[in-house]
């Protein structure tokens, strides 16, 4: 297969380029090393040391063969992420370190907004310590808009910030917390009259794929059942995600660091990186889409309970990222769901090269990309 990752516009600006990544032991962080492990960057990863289960995550399958260098760490550590960035001296950072779970939350809130908000101000505190990168990227959760109570509503970046459960409410203070350093920091920092660097975050969509084995998370639910022959357990059948394939996600990432890089004064703040509506479906449609994916009927039983704290309808507006980033849509829900699928299929029956099919899945992300025309190819 010919190297279009290797040749694309995002290689030229990442080759040799130092990005630290926090989080790289979990599922986007694993999928974003080998990415730009990929691109011949030099990658250094700041996370926790992942849970050991039945099956390998997707940094379990990168990490053996990977140039990236990792760092087993808390981001609750304000002292040792100081020492991480001002040792590795990034170009680029990747803040993805956190506890990304609503029933987590639930169990150890003040787990979560310590991981979460205050991980964040310790790392942008760190930047800050020394001479500061190109650009810095927080991502952090479309949970993070307060619900409207409006049918069919999908939130703006101008949206109001909220949050009923301790996670949601822990994004949008993340949000929070990275405009106010943005604001004060980006036009004074060391006394210069422009921006040092780039800071923005990224409000992604439900992202899906393969290598990702968290507790209560529907993709890793409908895997296991599947494979037990079994149906799915589903808390919200009827609720509405915008689901879309890590590779896209991780793709706006990656675009929006250069451009920061470039104009941060133009690129920083908040982006929603979200799919097309018609990737907007109910949790048990794409459970029955998984399910014919798998070769299975794709059933599920309802054990909804009254009190749930997670929003029934989330949807994101990325009319922002589409202009300004070429931000649109490579692969269709259905191409989505067939790619998560079939990475699961090989880890649990038929026991293929991981790592190979990982990368496969990033050439032809790239090479559909590129039949699309957009820029970062």
């Amino acid at each position: 297969m010919e190297d279009l990752v290797g040749k694309s516009r995002l290689a030229h600006a990442f080759k040799g380029g130092k990005v630290l990544v926090t989080g790289h032991t979990g599922f986007q962080g694993g999928w974003l090393c080998l990415w730009l492990d990929m691109l011949g960057a030099d990658v250094m990863g700041f996370g926790l040391e992942p849970e050991k289960g039945e099956w390998p995550t997707i940094f379990d399958v990168v990490r053996p063969s990977s140039n990236m260098k990792s760092i087993t760490g808390d981001i609750r550590s304000r002292n040792l992420v100081r020492e991480v960035v001002r040792d590795f001296k990034p170009d680029y950072v990747i803040h993805l370190a956190a506890q990304a779970l609503v029933d987590t939350s639930i169990e150890q809130p003040v787990y979560t907004l310590e991981t979460n908000v205050m991980g964040t101000v310790n790392l942008l505190d760190a930047v800050l310590s020394y001479d500061a990168p190109r650009a810095v990227l927080a991502v952090t959760s479309d949970k993070c808009y307060k619900a409207t109570g409006k049918n069919n509503t999908a939130f703006t970046e101008n949206a109001p910030l909220g949050g009923r459960d301790p996670y949601s409410a822990s994004k949008a203070c993340a949000e929070i917390v990275v405009h106010s350093f943005m604001s004060s920091f980006m036009n004074s920092h060391l006394g210069r009259n422009k921006p040092v660097f780039g800071i923005a975050t990224a409000r992604s969509g439900n992202v899906i794929g393969g290598g990702d084995w968290a507790e209560s998370r529907l993709v890793p639910d409908c895997v296991k059942a599947f494979n037990a022959g079994k149906a799915v357990t589903l808390r919200m059948p009827q609720a509405v995600r915008p689901w879309q394939h890590v590779l896209q996600a991780i793709s706006g990432y990656l675009w929006l660091l250069i451009k920061l890089g470039k104009d941060p004064g133009k690129f920083s703040g908040p982006w929603n990186m979200g799919p097309l509506d018609k990737s907007h479906v109910q949790v048990r449609q794409l459970v029955q889409i998984a399910g014919r994916c798998w070769g299975q009927s794709g059933d599920y039983v309802d054990h909804r309970t009254s009190d749930s704290v997670e929003e029934g309808l989330l949807l994101l507006d990325s009319t922002k990222a589409r202009s300004l980033l070429d931000y649109r849509q490579v692969w269709p829900l259905l191409t989505t769901v067939d790619k998560t699928i079939a990475w699961y299929k090989a880890c649990m029956q038929d026991r293929v090269d991981l790592l190979e099919l990982s990368m496969e899945q990033i050439q032809d992300f790239t090479k559909d990309a590129r039949k699309l025309g957009l820029e970062w190819c």
